[in-house]
């Protein structure tokens, strides 16, 4: 949930002072999804691709950048290159591992942990622990909604982290898959904290589309909008086309890949791409 997390990746090396530039929100995103040639031969996959027929236990597939509304037993290993140019020159490396337990269809628990490279300096980022809740009260037309508190860690254990609070909404018919996440970021440091987090409003919007059984085309958008401060209001968006490949129909892992461009005049970079790997069990 994090790209990343997430969920949009967060600035790097925050936690040791080396400051980044987060990532903006447009207040409202409209969401076009492209026409796409849609096999009917939606299969039924034992973790990623259940059918919407079986409402007791819809399940959505896991976007690139936004995080999937259904809890899920999964790990994830991520690879994001973040093209800084004009915004503050160089490139910023991330490699984040990412552990997911279902203890119930309606409940998981997901751990992230991110390890940053960034001017010369590498170290592991922001820990984040979240507790992921599904209700399947609207399962029967398509609609799985959800719910959870993410927590933001220092990793050197000097400085404030995050509590944020999440909602999101999946709805599927067929082979297509609309996902939206919201998160509204509380930081836990004090005021006197210089790397103490930013209150801010994260939004990430998806639409996927099983092309095939083995491949699924995806149109993100993600940003966040500051509540508080100098850049309160100022806000921006970003753009994901990507694409999600099964090497094997019959196997449980899944390969990713996304390139990310801003849209707004507030940009945090020129240019972001992302690669997963997901195993699901």
């Amino acid at each position: 949930m994090f790209p990343f997390a997430g969920s949009s990746t967060r600035s790097a090396c925050q936690s040791r002072g080396c400051a980044r530039t987060l990532r903006r929100l447009a207040p409202a995103l409209a969401l076009l999804l492209a026409t796409a040639p849609v096999a009917a031969q939606e299969h039924e996959h034992a973790h990623e691709d259940r059918p919407a027929s079986h409402s007791s236990h819809l399940h959505f597939s896991h976007p690139l950048i936004a995080e999937s509304v259904s809890p899920d037993t999964k790990v994830r290993l991520s690879y994001e290159l973040r093209e800084l140019g004009a915004v503050e020159h160089g490139r910023e490396h991330v490699v984040a591992w990412e552990g997911e337990y279902a203890f119930h269809p309606s409940f998981s628990i997901e751990a992230h942990l991110p390890y940053v490279a960034a001017d010369g300096e590498t170290g592991l980022e922001e820990i984040h622990l979240a507790l992921k809740f599904a209700n399947f009260a609207f399962a029967e037309r398509g609609w799985l909604l959800g719910y959870g508190t993410e927590f933001g860690l220092p990793a050197d254990g000097e400085h404030g982290g995050e509590v944020e609070p999440f909602l999101n909404v999946g709805f599927k018919r067929g082979g297509i898959e609309l996902v939206a996440f919201s998160r509204f970021g509380i930081p836990t440091g004090s005021a006197g904290d210089e790397h103490a987090a930013e209150s801010l409003l994260r939004y990430n919007v998806a639409a996927l589309v099983h092309a095939r059984p083995w491949i699924q085309a995806l149109l993100e958008a993600d940003g966040s909008a500051p509540l508080a401060g100098d850049d309160r209001g100022d806000v921006g968006l970003n753009l994901s086309p990507g694409v999600k490949l099964r090497p094997l129909v019959s196997s449980d892992l899944v390969l990713g890949v996304a390139w990310s461009f801003p849209v707004s005049d507030r940009r945090d970079f020129d240019g972001r791409l992302l690669t997963s790997a997901f195993y699901h069990f």
